[in-house]
């Protein structure tokens, strides 16, 4: 199973005033529902969650190169994790890698 946890900068949002919050989120849920896709929302965190089917990947490589060359995501994401689960037999074990990181994603907070 795959999923992708996203928790944008709203302070850096609300302070800069270039996107709307709502906006963005709601951008992000038709990215991932249109593949078939689950959100869940959790505070300031929205998790999307693969249907278990063997495209899930690819979409989820799809989404994921697609967000990291769009400076509206990039210059305000705060939190962004590609999480799987191939490895366990347990559903609720995820690995998780630190998009941000691993792409070198920076702003100035």
């Amino acid at each position: 199973m795959y999923k992708m946890i996203i928790s944008l900068d709203a302070d850096k949002l609300n302070r800069d005033g270039q996107y709307n919050p709502m906006d963005m989120e709601t951008k992000l849920d038709g990215i991932f529902t249109k593949k078939g896709f689950s959100v869940a929302v959790n505070g300031s965190e929205r998790e999307y969650t693969g249907t278990g089917k063997e495209t899930d990947f690819s979409y989820m490589g799809i989404i994921l190169n697609g967000l990291r060359k769009q400076s509206w995501f990039t210059s305000n994401v705060d939190k962004w994790l590609f999480c799987n689960n191939e490895e366990s037999d347990d559903p609720n074990d995820f690995v998780e890698e630190d998009l941000v990181e691993y792409f070198g994603i920076s702003h100035s907070k």
